[in-house]
């Protein structure tokens, strides 16, 4: 059974979400627990009738370091048969 409050589950299942569709990036997690958590908190308040909080600047995952980039490219190498150009 699961120690986690009902809110925490949707942050968890949340940023399980946002860092699958990101393509599972390593060193990553804290970005997506906070967008899930901030995600979730605005939907709260819109569940329970509350003032809708201001709106920020859209945020944007920091990029990736040479090593993750290497990482992410040995792990999902691509077809270079794909991406030449067509004469």
């Amino acid at each position: 059974m699961s120690d986690l409050s009902p809110r925490e589950q949707r942050v968890r299942d949340r940023a399980y979400d946002l860092w699958g569709r990101a393509g599972k990036p390593q060193g990553k997690d804290g970005y997506f627990w906070a967008q899930a958590e901030s995600e979730i908190a605005e939907a709260i308040q819109r569940e329970s009738g509350g003032p809708k909080p201001p709106a920020g600047p859209p945020r944007q995952m920091p990029p990736l370091t040479e090593a993750q980039q290497q990482q992410r490219e040995t792990q999902h190498p691509r077809d270079a048969s794909q991406h030449r150009d067509k004469p």
